[in-house]
């Protein structure tokens, strides 16, 4: 079965449908655009099969520019997003090449399974619904089938489509994960447990068994069972960075503290963690309020983190106060981003002239630096420079929207001016941008009340908690915010802390798809 019920990447035809119209091309003697596409292409192929996902991109599309009305180019261009987790791309590939051949299997397939994954159910119901019509017992196609129903919360129907599975195949996982989790959604998680403990009986655990064990205990919200599964699935997926912070957060929330620390660690100095992962590790830190770094671990990750772990890192603990550590983590790092956060680190350590330097030399070369921006901002409304601190501080929230301190200097500089309808103009803005930011969301709240107005102040802290229901530092501020606007709220703050903290997974980004594959969390919005 595929993994995370995706595209099957394992195409038994790849390459030598290509290499065929290469070869008629060549002894048929048609035109010079038909040829360069067919080299193109099989030259595309080869540079997925290396993993050079980068040429064979650029290949496959000066394929499709000298002849755009053949499906296999669109399939090879699918495939290649596909590889890059390209999801919505690979989507349209895919669906051009459906365009061009309706029956075409993988198109078909690819359609079923990625419209899933990136919201498109309609196309994905009509290309499995076309699938079944060929094959009526294709198990991809009806556990697919089985999703939608889940998605539609038709457990009925996605137990039938369960049991369609496993009499085609009573050993397929893919069967058996789906009536587990149809079971549990349906309120029967013992029947759940136990189908999946009948399927294990004679066989090695597993990694989609695994997964699914742990959604299940997450939401009976049974920690010592979370606690077993994140062992199993330490052992059978190793280098998954986001499952290893999902554990970590596990870990802070479950009161192990030293095993969340030493796993946010690990990732921070991965050399295979991405934006994405960095972004939730430091989130980790921020929530548990860790504000220093054994300094082993803060050199492992300078020695191996990536330059976007170390940056992070360092403005992080600059603002915890263990300066230290950020420079530890900047120490022998060159170019503008790291001279960035030692501007800020020069400011924060009152050196003025040296923090107006630095920035000033980074957006001499650079006018669009977020980070250097944020500095010179910073400077400005210290010396109550407000109008050059807005434009500083307007531009770098432009620049890096994701960023909260950005827009919060903005609005800061507007309230110097006397502005109050644009400082909170920018504040929401800011919010609307960066929805679960406790920081942002703080900083409104007090700004707000200082001015009278506490019934938005209320308001906002409440808006955080609907957007990050397990984060307990919103719940935090919501009750200290009642408290000091006697706001008669603080009984479901406190309500809303206690269930948070055995909420044991981050939560969705504002927006996100929750995920619908077999494995994802049981998250129907």
């Amino acid at each position: 079965m595929p993994i995370d019920y995706l595209v099957n990447r394992n195409f038994s035809r790849r390459g030598y449908v290509i290499i065929l119209m290469l070869f008629v091309a060549l002894i048929s003697g048609c035109s010079s655009a038909e040829e360069r596409a067919a080299l193109s292409a099989a030259q595309a192929e080869s540079f997925l099969e290396q993993n050079r996902i980068a040429e064979a991109r650029l290949t496959i599309k000066k394929a499709i520019l000298a002849k755009d009305d053949v499906s296999e180019y669109h399939i090879i261009q699918g495939r290649i997003e596909f590889a890059d987790d390209a999801y919505e791309n690979a989507f349209v590939a895919y669906s051009e090449a459906l365009a061009l051949d309706a029956s075409n299997q993988e198109a078909l397939q690819a359609i079923s399974q990625i419209g899933l994954r990136v919201g498109r159910y309609d196309a994905s119901i009509d290309a499995t619904d076309k699938l079944l019509v060929l094959n009526p017992n294709q198990k991809e196609a009806l556990l697919t089938k089985g999703l939608h129903a889940l998605i539609k919360r038709n457990f009925e129907d996605a137990l039938k489509f369960a049991d369609k599975i496993l009499t085609v195949d009573s050993l397929d996982e893919g069967g058996v994960v789906l009536k587990a989790r149809a079971s549990f959604l349906a309120g029967n998680a013992q029947d759940a447990t136990e189908i999946l403990d009948n399927y294990e009986a004679s066989r090695p655990n597993t990694v989609a068994v695994s997964l699914t064990r742990l959604e299940i205990f997450r939401e009976l919200r049974s920690a010592a069972q979370m606690d077993r599964q994140f062992g199993e699935l330490q052992k059978l997926m190793p280098d998954d960075l986001a499952l290893r912070l999902d554990e970590a957060n596990f870990r802070y929330k479950a009161g192990g503290a030293e095993q969340g620390d030493a796993i946010v660690g690990r990732v921070m100095a991965s050399d295979k963690a991405t934006p994405e992962n960095i972004s939730n590790a430091i989130g980790l830190w921020r929530e548990y309020s860790i504000t220093r770094l054994d300094k082993a671990r803060a050199l492992s990750i300078a020695k191996s983190g990536k330059p976007n772990a170390r940056i992070a890192g360092a403005r992080y603990f600059a603002d915890a106060g263990d300066r230290a550590t950020a420079k530890l983590l900047l120490q022998g790092m060159p170019g503008p981003d790291a001279d960035g956060e030692r501007a800020y680190l020069a400011l924060l350590e009152g050196n003025t002239a040296l923090a107006t330097s630095m920035s000033s030399a980074i957006l001499a070369n650079d006018s669009t630096h977020c980070a250097a921006l944020g500095t010179r901002a910073k400077l400005l409304l210290k010396s109550a420079k407000f109008i050059e601190a807005l434009r500083s501080a307007q531009s770098a929230s432009s620049e890096c929207p994701d960023q909260p301190y950005l827009w919060e200097l903005t609005a800061l500089a507007y309230s110097g001016l006397r502005d109050p309808v644009n400082a909170r103009r920018v504040f929401r803005q800011g919010i609307e941008a960066n929805k679960q930011s406790e920081s942002l969301a703080r900083a409104y709240a007090f700004w707000s009340m200082a001015r009278g107005n506490d019934r938005e102040a209320v308001a906002t802290v409440r808006r955080l908690t609907r957007s990050a229901p397990a984060l307990m530092s919103g719940w935090r501020l919501y009750d200290e915010i009642c408290v000091k606007a006697k706001a008669g709220c603080s009984a479901e703050a406190n309500q809303g802390l206690m269930d948070s903290k055995t909420r044991y997974g981050l939560d969705l980004l504002p927006g996100e798809l929750p995920p619908n594959g077999l494995f994802g969390r049981f998250v129907i919005r």
